[in-house]
């Protein structure tokens, strides 16, 4: 099962994942949201608690931020990612995770993962359903006419996972899209199969996760509210505090230069020490300095990553603390696009209806 970068999959979020999180977007701030991997809001179940949104397939474009998509790869949820045969970089153009925070001692919390792919992403979602002994999930009877629709439970993982075909545009040409859905409870993973087969909304649903968009060139969102709340209650004061949280991380040509950016607000609640959360913040960033000085010794373009981490700006509004960043990287625009994504799609053999 894909552990998703907020929170381990049966466990409320934990103060290491949600650190996690912030490095990521104060240490590896390096150097549209375009059609390539826009925030499916409409996935979204409701009552989520929080979100991360991932649009891999322009990650994996811009060559400066590499650094990013290995930190990504080496932690919790991409060993999951390659414990199932998945290559980020090749295999997933756009990942959506969500869940609920548990807030009681017997309650649970729910994480369900959303991967957008093609043939490379089934092929590894089978042969992961068949290692691990999976067996057929029945689908509610809305589904069951839609043959090429297929899930499964894999009980020894607790996880249950589907696969669903994209709409697409009968011109369209090229692999067949789909997506995998990965739950660790059934009905959920059945309410998401419906929600992407169903067409966009003409407006956004009222529930309060899809008030929250990212701006626009985001490879990286992240949302999420109600950490107070969460059991038991997390050792960061920054995170123990927070009522809600949201972050980005993106990048877009400006004047004929690459920019960089990334924002991360933290609304603390009624009992919130906002100087403490300043300093937490803080604190990260001087973190990732020093991490990312270490790790220049062995890898010369992390050197690169300094003046970006030094252009974080950390202030706070009331019971508001930010995180603000927005940084030209010199070099041409050119040399930040990968080519390697579009080299392998233009190679790979469209499967039609092949679900």
């Amino acid at each position: 099962m894909v552990r998703p970068v907020f929170c381990n999959l049966r466990q409320p979020p934990r103060d290491r994942a949600w650190k996690s999180v912030l490095i990521a977007w104060c240490v590896v701030l390096t150097s549209r949201l375009a059609i390539a991997g826009p925030l499916p809001q409409h996935w979204v179940a409701d009552g989520s608690d929080w979100l991360i949104h991932v649009d891999a397939e322009r990650l994996g474009e811009a060559e400066a931020l590499n650094p990013l998509f290995d930190a990504l790869s080496a932690s919790s949820w991409g060993a999951s990612l390659v414990d199932m045969g998945i290559d980020a970089r090749m295999d997933v153009s756009g990942i959506t995770m969500f869940g609920t925070v548990t807030r009681a001692e017997d309650a649970k919390g729910e994480t369900t993962t959303i991967l957008q792919g093609g043939a490379a992403l089934r092929e590894a979602i089978q042969k992961h359903v068949q290692t691990h002994n999976g067996h057929t999930l029945v689908l509610r009877k809305t589904y069951q006419a839609d043959k090429r629709i297929s899930a499964w439970s894999i009980d020894s993982l607790a996880v249950h996972m589907a696969l669903v075909p994209l709409k697409v545009d009968p011109a369209s040409v090229g692999p067949a899209k789909l997506v995998a859905v990965l739950s660790d409870n059934s009905d959920t993973l059945q309410s998401c199969i419906g929600l992407v087969l169903a067409e966009l909304p003409e407006t956004e649903p009222p529930d309060e996760a899809s008030k929250q968009c990212p701006p626009p060139g985001s490879v990286l969102f992240a949302w999420a509210k109600d950490l107070d709340d969460a059991h038991p209650k997390l050792r960061s004061e920054l995170l123990a505090s927070a009522d809600g949280l949201t972050a980005h991380l993106g990048y877009r040509e400006e004047d004929g230069q690459i920019v960089v950016f990334a924002g991360v607000e933290v609304q603390g609640n009624e009992i919130a020490n906002a100087d403490k959360m300043v300093s937490a913040l803080n604190s990260v960033v001087e973190f990732c300095t020093e991490r990312a000085s270490k790790l220049a010794a062995t890898r010369p373009e992390i050197l690169e990553m300094l003046p970006l981490i030094e252009a974080c700006q950390i202030s706070r509004e009331g019971s508001i603390v930010k995180l603000f960043m927005h940084k030209a990287i010199a070099e041409a625009p050119e040399s930040h696009l990968d080519p390697t994504r579009a080299q392998r799609e233009a190679a790979a053999t469209p499967r039609d209806g092949d679900i």
